[in-house]
């Protein structure tokens, strides 16, 4: 009797999204370093992932981790988190 283990390569796409359904932050932005560090991955699409695992730590409040992931997304403006921060007009809405 025979035992066949077949293995097939995981578009990094599907491990990355399947990385941030279960949270697990720190291997994702591993992989998608790993990735780069490869040149496996466009720096479009490096900025959009670090952009939104920083947006997914934001909503899991932890906030210096996803300002971390904030600063290393080329793409990222600082105006895009205000909406997230600031939920009522107030007297400095209009400064910023």
């Amino acid at each position: 009797m025979f035992q066949l283990i077949f293995y097939r390569r995981v578009p990094y796409e599907e491990q990355i999204k399947d990385l941030l359904r279960k949270k697990r932050y720190r291997e994702t932005i591993s992989l998608v370093e790993e990735l780069d560090s490869q040149g496996e991955i466009s720096k479009d699409m490096l900025s959009f992932l670090h952009a939104q695992i920083g947006y997914l730590l934001l909503f899991d409040l932890r906030f210096e981790e996803a300002v971390n992931q904030f600063l290393k997304s080329e793409k990222m403006e600082p105006s895009e988190v205000f909406p997230f921060i600031m939920r009522d007009p107030n007297r400095w809405s209009l400064v910023v």
